[in-house]
């Protein structure tokens, strides 16, 4: 807790963070976490440390000025992105390579539903899906293994304009199939 207090004070500036969190994350007299310290302790139990480092990058990349609550920290260490990427990752791919956490969302939408919806029903839809990737997640469930391969549509056969000798042999083999005689159909 001391080295994530002083990452955290060195980012947001010690006054902002010991006003959000407090100066120290220990208590000098009794030796025990502050409150705040053991709420964070709390929220970020099963994290590893690289996670811890990916957390403090995410925090870095934000921008945000303003000091994350333990559960926000905790979201950006196991890499849940903001609802905001995740609707941009899923309005255009050719713009942001969908992660593990935006194929998660996606496989939580009905797709047919959200085909026929209209915009605040299918923003709706993303919002609610997000929410329970989130939680998933943040519970210490799974996201969705990298894809081994993409599935690419089957390419159409070449089409030859039809002669008038193909039409007729046509005609005449399905005239054949349903049992009419060549010459009956018209």
């Amino acid at each position: 807790m001391r080295k994530l207090w002083g990452r955290m004070a060195a980012m947001y500036g010690g006054a902002r963070w010991a006003s959000a969190a407090s100066a120290m994350p220990m208590d000098d007299a009794s030796g025990q976490l502050t409150l705040a310290a053991d709420t964070w302790s709390q929220a970020l139990a099963g994290i590893s440390d690289a996670q811890i480092g990916d957390g403090l990058r995410a925090c870095m990349a934000s921008g945000d000025e303003y000091v994350p609550t333990p559960m926000l920290f905790r979201s950006r260490c196991l890499g849940i992105p903001a609802l905001a990427f995740v609707r941009l990752a899923m309005r255009d791919r050719r713009l942001v390579e969908p992660t593990a956490f935006v194929r998660l969302v996606s496989s939580l939408i009905d797709w047919y539903a959200f085909n026929r919806s209209d915009q605040p029903r299918a923003e709706r839809m993303i919002r609610d899906a997000y929410h329970l990737a989130s939680e998933h997640v943040m519970r210490g469930g799974d996201l969705p293994d990298e894809p081994v391969a993409s599935i690419e549509a089957p390419k159409p056969s070449p089409r030859t304009p039809c002669t008038e000798a193909t039409a007729k042999q046509s005609i005449e083999a399905a005239a054949k199939a349903i049992g009419i005689a060549s010459g009956e159909a018209q």
